[in-house]
């Protein structure tokens, strides 16, 4: 995905199959943008530091390899701030539609984000303090003033990794630790919520959206880095703790009894997702759903979790002759009758179904699995793991 002038290409859009083996369409790139190349000058040269240190040759090798490739793709960047690329909306970037799912585009304040989580792991790889002035110059507008909340745990993150470097101010270093500790402490929709037992599952949420187990898992990682940076051995205590419980809610604590995980009979629990929405694992395939007689999808993808503001698409309720009415002559339009309840009418944290129905049922927005959602989950989960 990256140019030998280090830019980095933005988006792919793939074959859909199942089983993968049966897609043999062609796969289309959108081109280099900024965040792209941003984003991955920071994933490069994080992982130049890992491979970098290992023993072997080979992998020494590929991690120079990497940390040269994010400053390439740095330099890159910082030469082309403004590089944008909206895929899948012909309003926006005509002839576009249909490249992947979703926007991958990034807003100002999301670029600045990725060029500050760049700038942090290339000062560590580097001590160069070009990357150090960037960071010190930006990192107060990094995470908002009343902050942090369970949206921008990564961006935290990468601020309290900054205050670990060397030869940072110490200025600097004292801002970031302080606000955090005091916001973490004082804030209403943070640790008061788990002192206060806000929530009967002892993992509370001020929102449940699209993706609410990821929300969780965010929570969770705040939770773990108060433990690790607050000076507070009560106040680290019961971080830690609270963290523990929320991973606990997504194995089983929770409304519905059940594992947010695909298909973990064989390693013990009674009561796990049996299905999630996936072009691999689709509605009528052998892999649609785990039982005694199918084998279901692999085990151990965490799904989206409960949704209260799920909904079917708007075409099932649109009234006829108008431009909204346009799956009444499909196949699928048959979906629009069943019932959706749950997700529909339920508290927050019980809206949720195991199905794994396309449009216009829109089951994605509940069982869908995501690699954003995998790696948060794994991140928390790796602080306990033996």
């Amino acid at each position: 995905m990256q140019n030998s002038d280090g830019s980095l290409l933005c988006v792919q859009g793939l074959d859909q199959a199942s089983p993968p083996s049966a897609a043999t369409g062609p796969s289309y790139y959108g081109p280099p943008t900024t965040a792209a190349s941003l984003s991955a000058a920071a994933a490069f040269a994080y992982a130049a530091k890992i491979y970098s240190a290992r023993s072997e040759a080979d992998l020494r090798a590929y991690g120079n390899d990497l940390a040269a490739r994010a400053k390439r793709a740095w330099d890159w960047a910082t030469a082309n701030p403004n590089v944008l690329y909206y895929n899948n909306d012909d309003a926006k970037q005509p002839g576009s539609r249909g490249l992947a799912s979703g926007q991958q585009e990034m807003d100002d304040r999301q670029r600045l984000f990725a060029k500050f989580e760049a700038a942090v792991y290339l000062y560590e790889l580097t001590n160069d303090v070009n990357y150090k002035d960037f960071v010190e110059t930006h990192y107060t507008s990094i995470v908002l003033s009343y902050g942090p909340t369970q949206w921008d745990a990564d961006r935290q993150e990468a601020l309290l990794y900054y205050t670990r470097l060397l030869n940072i101010s110490a200025q600097v270093k004292s801002a970031i630790l302080t606000k955090f500790a005091a916001n973490m402490t004082t804030n209403a929709d943070q640790l008061h919520m788990v002192t206060n037992n806000k929530d009967a599952y002892r993992s509370p949420l001020k929102d449940y959206t699209w993706g609410s187990n990821q929300s969780k898992l965010l929570q969770a990682r705040l939770y773990q880095l108060l433990a690790l940076y607050d000076e507070d051995p009560a106040i680290a205590a019961k971080a830690d703790s609270a963290a523990m419980d929320y991973l606990h809610y997504i194995h089983g604590v929770n409304p519905l009894g059940l594992v947010y995980l695909t298909n973990m009979k064989l390693v013990g629990a009674s009561h796990s997702a049996s299905t999630i929405f996936h072009n691999w694992f689709a509605h009528g395939t052998r892999w649609e759903r785990a039982s005694d007689a199918m084998p279901g999808p692999p085990p151990g993808y965490l799904v989206g979790g409960p949704n209260p503001h799920y909904s079917l698409d708007k075409c099932c309720t649109a009234a006829i002759s108008t431009a909204g009415y346009r799956c009444s002559f499909s196949v699928a339009f048959s979906l629009c009758n069943n019932s959706y309840a749950p997700p529909l009418g339920q508290p927050a944290s019980k809206s949720y179904r195991e199905f794994n129905l396309g449009w216009p049922a829109n089951s994605w927005e509940v069982t869908e699995p995501s690699t954003g959602y995998q790696a948060h989950y794994i991140s928390v989960l790796a602080k306990y793991a033996h």
